[in-house]
C-alpha cells in the first residue's frame, strides 16, 4: 500500500485532458503520525481473515517521509481525493528537481492496480510513452507483493484512505 503511494511521483502524462493540481491545503508530517501508521501495518502482518486498513494523507506522508530519509527524496506531499491520489515532493542530490504527480488506484482480482494519469517534473508535463513502462514495473511489483493477501476495495475520500482485503 505504501509502495503505491510513494510511486505517484512515477506518474504519466495526459495530453487530452486538464492538467491535475494538488489540493491546496497543507499536509504536515509528524513522527506520531508515522508511528501510527507503522503500527497499523505491522499488526496487519500477524492478521488473519478480513482487514480493512484506515489512513489519512497525513500518515502517509509522515510514514513516506520517515522511510525516505536519506535518499534524495525530501518534502513529500501526498493528497487523498475521492479521484484518486496527489502527491509532490522534491528529488535530486546535486540539483533539486520538483515532481508532482496524480494517479488513480483500483483492484484487479485482489491486486491493486495504478493508472499514471499525469506527472510533472520542474513543472513540465512527462510524456505518456517515457512513463509507460515504469506504471506496468510498478503494477508488477504490486502483484508480486501481494502474495498473502487480496485487496477488495479502495475507498478514497479527501483527506483519507480506507482499504479493505483478506489475509489468507
Amino acid at each position: 500500500m505504501v509502495i503505491l503511494v510513494l510511486t505517484t511521483s512515477l506518474a504519466a502524462g495526459c495530453r487530452n485532458c486538464a492538467i491535475p493540481q494538488p489540493p491546496t491545503r497543507t499536509v504536515t508530517a509528524s513522527q506520531a503520525a508515522a508511528e501510527a501508521f507503522a503500527a497499523r501495518l505491522a499488526a496487519l502482518a500477524s492478521a488473519q481473515g478480513a482487514f480493512t486498513l484506515a489512513a489519512t494523507e497525513q500518515e502517509l506522508t509522515s510514514y513516506a517521509l520517515a522511510n525516505l530519509a536519506g535518499t534524495p527524496v525530501q518534502d513529500i506531499s501526498i493528497w487523498l481525493e475521492p479521484d484518486g491520489i496527489h502527491a509532490q515532493a522534491t528529488v535530486g542530490n546535486a540539483s533539486d528537481h520538483k515532481v508532482y504527480a496524480f494517479m488513480t488506484v483500483t483492484c484487479h482480482e485482489g491486486v491493486v492496480q495504478v493508472e499514471l494519469s499525469y506527472v510533472a517534473l520542474d513543472g513540465h508535463s512527462v510524456p505518456r510513452w517515457i512513463l509507460a513502462s515504469a506504471e506496468k514495473a510498478l503494477n508488477d511489483a504490486l502483484a508480486d507483493m501481494q502474495t498473502s493477501f487480496q485487496i477488495e476495495r479502495i475507498e478514497l475520500s479527501a483527506g483519507s484512505v480506507l482499504v479493505y482485503g483478506s489475509i489468507a
